[in-house]
Formats: C-alpha cells, structure tokens, sequence
C-alpha cells in the first residue's frame, strides 16, 4: 500500500497525472481540491486517534535526537 505525502500529490495534479496511490486524511484537509481531482483513483485513509497519538510519540521522539 502507497502513501502520497502531499507535497508529492500537488505535484501529480500539476503534472496532471493519474493518481492511483492512497492518501490520508491530512492531505484532504491540506489540500481539498484533490476530492474533486478527476484522475484520483485512490483511498482516502481515515486515521484513528490511537494512529494520530503513536504520530506523536514518534516525532517527539525523533526530535529528541536532532
């Protein structure tokens, strides 16, 4: 399973190229023209509040290492 960062699905738009990978639910909401991108052919990923508190974690851990 493909995930598109966003900044790689704006650029597929602006190439206008199919999009046949997965998104989540942060791109929707950073970037909302792509629910009405005609080639987008992938899932939109809903994320859990456990999924969003483990993001967290990860970060604050990997800042802690810069």
């Amino acid at each position: 399973m493909s995930v598109l960062d966003t900044s790689v699905l704006i650029d597929k738009i602006k190439r206008n190229e199919e999009i046949c990978e997965n998104i989540t639910e942060i791109s929707v909401l950073e970037y909302p023209p792509i629910l009405k991108y005609q080639k987008f052919y992938g899932r939109i990923y809903y994320l859990k509040r456990s999924d969003l508190n483990l993001a967290l974690k990860i970060q604050i851990k990997y800042l802690k290492f810069k």
